[in-house]
């Protein structure tokens, strides 16, 4: 009826007694004014049904809640935590690395702004995919829907007239990041209290929905990492070291499909590794290019 652990209720008692927040009246004891006002906050129920649970008056149910209310209040400092102002650690992360790896010159509030608004865009898709009446085109990347329900649905909803019939730009990018804090439904993958087969989402609280938030930016810097590095390699540029054609070509014993499949395979790896071939006599160039094909 509280929603409370009685270990816990009788805790908040003593805490509440034992500093003369609250105490016991002739009619009523202390822990019967706290319970009172656990049932109206964790219920939302009017004082008439809790008074007639309680045997109470609504003027009396209304006094002590009042007075466990400014009770609670002067608990403040211990029981609420004020907003930290200092930016999360993997906000710092990504920045370095666009800053670094990509020569973007951006700040912490960039970051911050641009992924909760693309987080709130792709939260958006997700809801949309699963309203009754839409289908998603994977190859266009189209929330589809028929012209009049469209017409019908757009009058209520005008601010998702941007993402209904249209290609979704960066689509495959924001399911790469976002795409296991928030998938829902027939969608889920990894998320955890999501269904998947029931297309429900459990209910989670909002000490859970606290503790996921540190595991959500994780996985975003994580993603944008990979992301980084896969730019990065795409636009790295082919090796081309002078003499490395001539040096693969004159190794003695393999023949000439042989050797141009191993001059592509270190022109494809990194420089180092077609440098240190060079550096090799012949004789161990033998040796690298046969451990290379697999011979």
């Amino acid at each position: 009826m509280i929603r409370m652990k009685r270990v816990t209720f009788f805790k908040l008692c003593d805490c509440l007694r034992e500093r003369n927040l609250l105490h016991d009246t002739l009619n009523v004891t202390l822990e019967e004014q706290v319970a009172v006002f656990l049932h109206i906050v964790g219920h939302n129920v009017r004082n008439r049904v809790v008074g007639h649970n309680f045997m109470r008056s609504e003027e009396t149910v209304s006094r002590y809640f009042n007075e466990v209310l400014r009770a609670i209040g002067e608990l403040r400092r211990e029981l609420i935590r004020r907003p930290s102002l200092n930016t999360h650690s993997r906000i710092t992360s990504i920045v370095k690395i666009l800053n670094e790896k990509l020569g973007i010159q951006v700040i912490n509030n960039n970051v911050y702004n641009h992924l909760r608004g693309w987080r709130n865009k792709w939260s958006q898709i997700v809801k949309l995919k699963e309203k009754s009446g839409m289908s998603w085109n994977e190859n266009e990347k189209r929330i589809v829907m028929g012209r009049d329900e469209y017409l019908s649905y757009i009058k209520n909803h005008p601010k998702d007239a941007a993402l209904i019939n249209k290609s979704i730009d960066f689509y495959d990018q924001m399911s790469i990041i976002f795409g296991g804090s928030l998938a829902i439904g027939r969608w889920t993958h990894s998320t955890q209290g999501a269904s998947s087969s029931s297309g429900k989402i459990k209910k989670k609280s909002s000490k859970r929905h606290r503790e996921n938030e540190e595991d959500i930016m994780t996985m975003v810097a994580n993603n944008i990492k990979k992301l980084v590095v896969e730019i990065k390699e795409y636009n790295e540029p082919e090796i081309f070291i002078d003499g490395l054609y001539e040096a693969v070509m004159s190794i003695p014993g393999f023949d000439d499909s042989q050797l141009c499949r191993a001059y592509r395979m270190l022109v494809g790896s990194s420089t180092k590794e077609a440098r240190a071939f060079m550096v090799a006599s012949t004789h161990h160039r033998y040796f690298w290019i046969r451990d290379m094909l697999n011979m």
